[in-house]
């Protein structure tokens, strides 16, 4: 989709806090980096910023499953597993809007 793509470490230490940030200083966030994607047109006006992550949860007991939680398994007119839709989901519908507003 010709994004220009940059990744940069973030320093939990130095983000601003506010009540319910859900920033915690301390927290370690070395091999989580943030990953921008720059999608530049000829196209004027304003800008559209789109915003998720790519990480999950942890699947808890597996053997409480019905589906593998790391396959991502189908089943009728469902996909079962992890980041189905948090947030792999809403990061595909995300790309598709960019293409259906000509963006790419």
């Amino acid at each position: 989709m010709n994004f220009a793509v940059d990744t940069c470490e973030i320093d939990a230490s130095k983000l601003e806090d506010f009540p319910g940030a859900g920033i915690y200083p301390h927290r370690d966030l070395s091999n989580m980096p943030v990953v921008v994607g720059e999608l530049k047109t000829e196209r004027k006006g304003k800008s559209l910023i789109l915003n998720g992550h790519y990480d999950v949860v942890p699947p808890g007991v597996i053997k409480n499953w019905n589906h593998d939680p790391f396959k991502g398994e189908i089943e009728g007119n469902k996909i079962f597993g992890r980041g189905a839709c948090d947030m792999k989901g809403g990061i595909a519908a995300m790309l598709e809007a960019i293409k259906f507003i000509g963006g790419a």
